[in-house]
């Protein structure tokens, strides 16, 4: 009887803690999403205007940037985790090689997109800010690790 009564107590548990999880995953990505709103603002310089337009254009891009990376990322572990044949590695260097082709055209779509509503100097202080941002989250990760 205690076995028919721990099993399905087991898997409420269970259930619990993955929707604990999840939730918690889901209050980090808003907060990552609002440091990374708030950074990006006060560096850029983004009006009250500018911004809907910004973020609306900034974030299709990085979803589409992110599909890319997982292509890449996706093409690289089958190279290195597979044994291919010359032709086949050669096949996937030739993949590799367009996934960072269209990277780069697509960022260069972005740029153009901006084009109309940021000035000059803001798309260079964006072009530094992504990078920054980059170093900014690193920081974060090792003080955390470090806590």
């Amino acid at each position: 009887m205690k076995k028919y009564l721990f099993t399905p107590l087991l898997f409420c548990f269970a259930i619990v803690s993955f929707a604990q999880n999840n939730q918690k995953q889901t209050a980090e990505k808003a907060k990552l999403a609002a440091d990374r709103t708030e950074f990006f603002t006060q560096r850029i310089g983004l009006t009250a205007e500018q911004s809907p337009y910004f973020w609306e254009i900034y974030n299709t891009y990085k979803a589409d940037d992110s599909k890319l990376l997982l292509q890449e990322r996706d093409l690289r572990k089958k190279c290195l985790e597979n044994k291919l044949s010359d032709e086949e590695y050669n096949q996937s260097l030739e993949k590799l090689l367009q996934v960072d082709k269209d990277r780069y055209e697509l960022r260069v779509k972005f740029y153009k997109k901006i084009d109309g509503f940021l000035t000059p100097k803001q798309k260079i202080l964006l072009y530094d800010t992504v990078k920054q941002y980059r170093n900014h989250l690193l920081k974060k990760i090792n003080t955390k690790k470090n806590d």
